[in-house]
């Protein structure tokens, strides 16, 4: 959308200023060439600069939101680092290494477009209760 705003905008910039080139290479009087200066500079220019502002605003916008990483604070010194980071870059702290989780034991129940955790708790103690009886 960005880069689709600055397009039109300057493409509308660029028409104005093109009306008011042309109409002074006619020769038109000076009172119809400052009207024709005001008129195109309203209509077109200013707009047209403006709509292409937006559109490089909203393509920056855009860009720096997929490059974000998750961040942390350094302890020792304040300042951000990424999440990842096992040592501060800028003094050099020794973040605490995570604990690595265990694996868990899988049990996925699908019913319907539906999973929850009581569903699956249920399952679970019912098929403790079935192999208690057959024990």
């Amino acid at each position: 959308m960005g880069i689709f705003l600055i397009i039109i905008g300057l493409i509308w910039a660029i028409i104005g200023f093109a009306n008011i080139i042309t109409a002074f290479s006619k020769g038109i009087s000076e009172t119809m060439g400052t009207i024709n200066l005001l008129v195109n500079f309203v209509l077109f220019i200013l707009p047209g600069l403006a709509v292409s502002g937006i559109g490089g605003l909203l393509f920056k916008s855009s860009r720096s939101k997929k490059f974000e990483h998750p961040v942390k604070k350094c302890p020792k010194c304040a300042e951000t680092v990424k999440a990842e980071a096992l040592i501060c870059r800028y003094c050099n702290y020794e973040f605490p290494k995570p604990e690595p989780k265990p694996p868990e034991l899988q049990k996925t129940v699908v019913i319907g477009d539906k999973i929850t955790q009581e569903t699956i708790d249920h399952l679970w103690n019912l098929r403790k209760n079935i192999s208690k009886n057959f024990d």
